[in-house]
């Protein structure tokens, strides 16, 4: 018994070196390798820096500036200047400057608390691409189980049909059977044969499809799969569905997520009438230098330190409503926000019921086509030994042999629809926990 659980930390670094992989294999393979996760994983560690009081604005922000300045101020000319001279005037200028809002209208607070719901929300976008990740490369792995057990009915049928052949062309060279029989025969052999060709481009295909999930560009050649179509899965209790469907599903609580956002929105566009208050305070030191060009003997340094602290009250009295039509906006979409949890809720209660209803049919479908199977393979040899025999024609032969291929791809398909529904209803009610015997 195996239990495949689907998180991102389980992830290990299984790549093609074995010979072998399961279907938990090949999960993580793509799980690893997968672009799409790559993204969101970034995406979710941007989203948990961002999460902190410094990016909210909760401390001072501190800067320093520095200015060098020359000039030269030329009065040679001018009458009415007290100095008729060139003065060289040279400054260094830095300044320290710290700012801290104070109040914001709990604008702080409320961008915290929005940092954190976006971190809560990169994550389960995370979720919700391992989840469909998982689903698709376990049905691409159990398609190309599928499409390999259908080849070997193809296969199984197409040498049957060359020893029927062999046998009729050596009846033929005796005289004991006519030439139409021998052309149904070889008719069906060449039919055969191109069913099993067709069905040889499906599997290579499927195997395809599977590769390009896994995303491993050093390796061309897809591994033995060692898991069986013919799974024991645990039974499906709807009520159970249900609930977890409302207390688990990850697309469903993506859009609870999103409407605590909306409803912070609100908050965060009422902090706006609020007045807001701010400490800032600095010093500015000065270091300058003033020299005669025409007199080397007039030298003169200059040197001072402004000190300042000051707080400042800032309250928009009236800015067009641009505050009041933010809060309006602000609470419609967060009816929005409520209006697609109930959209969303609703399409997925509707989903899982006709999925379950689905399921309970298919159990029924495989529980009968794994009986005529069975039937319709006893029909099948007994009818190559009777037409050996001389009791039925090659025509009955046929009848009986298409009759096995129909319900042995029924039931191959009814297999994996079983499989497909189960994997659904594993995903939409929120349980990516996978039981399974080996």
């Amino acid at each position: 018994m195996s239990r495949i659980i689907f998180l991102i930390g389980f992830i290990s670094t299984l790549g093609f070196a074995q010979q072998k992989i399961s279907a938990l294999d090949a999960v993580q393979i793509a799980l690893k390798q997968n672009y799409g996760i790559q993204i969101a994983e970034k995406q979710a560690t941007i989203a948990q820096k961002n999460n902190s009081w410094s990016e909210a604005g909760l401390f001072p922000t501190v800067t320093l500036n520095a200015t060098i300045g020359n000039a030269i101020q030329d009065n040679s000319n001018n009458p009415v200047s007290f100095i008729q001279t060139r003065l060289l005037s040279q400054n260094i200028n830095p300044q320290l400057n710290a700012n801290w809002n104070v109040f914001s209208g709990m604008g702080i607070k409320i961008s915290k608390d929005r940092l954190a719901l976006l971190e809560e929300q990169s994550n389960g976008n995370l979720m919700l691409e391992i989840e469909n990740t998982t689903i698709d490369v376990l049905k691409s792995y159990y398609t190309v189980l599928l499409q390999e057990e259908k080849l070997r009915l193809i296969k199984e049928v197409l040498k049957n049909s060359k020893e029927r052949l062999s046998y009729i062309e050596l009846k033929e060279e005796y005289g004991q059977t006519n030439s139409l029989e021998l052309l149904q025969f070889k008719n069906q052999y060449l039919s055969d044969s191109i069913n099993s060709i067709q069905q040889e481009v499906n599997v290579i295909n499927a195997k395809k499809n599977l590769l390009l999930l896994l995303n491993d560009n050093e390796n061309n050649v897809l591994p033995v799969l060692t898991d069986s179509l013919n799974l024991n899965l645990k039974q499906i209790q709807r009520d159970a569905v249900l609930d977890g469907l409302r207390n688990n599903n990850q697309n469903l609580k993506n859009q609870f997520i999103n409407l605590k956002l909306q409803e912070k929105n609100i908050s965060y566009a009422r902090s706006f009438l609020y007045p807001v208050v701010s400490v800032s305070a600095g010093l500015s030191p000065s270091w300058g230098r003033v020299e005669d060009l025409n007199n080397e003997d007039f030298q003169s340094n200059t040197e001072q330190v402004n000190y300042f602290a000051n707080v400042s009250l800032r309250y928009n009295l009236f800015n067009n409503w641009k505050t009041k039509r933010s809060i309006e906006v602000a609470k419609i979409q967060a009816e929005i926000a409520q209006l697609n949890i109930e959209s969303v809720e609703d399409q997925l209660i509707v989903t899982t019921n006709n999925l379950v209803s689905l399921y309970e049919v298919q159990l029924r479908l495989l529980n009968l086509s794994s009986q005529n199977i069975i039937y319709a393979k006893k029909a099948y040899n007994l009818a190559n030994s009777k037409f050996k025999n001389g009791s039925i024609n090659s025509l009955d032969v046929i009848n009986f042999k298409n009759n096995y291929i129909t319900s042995s791809i029924n039931h191959l398909d009814n297999q994996y629809n079983r499989l497909e529904l189960y994997l659904e209803l594993l995903k939409t009610s929120g349980n990516m926990q996978l039981e399974y015997n080996l």
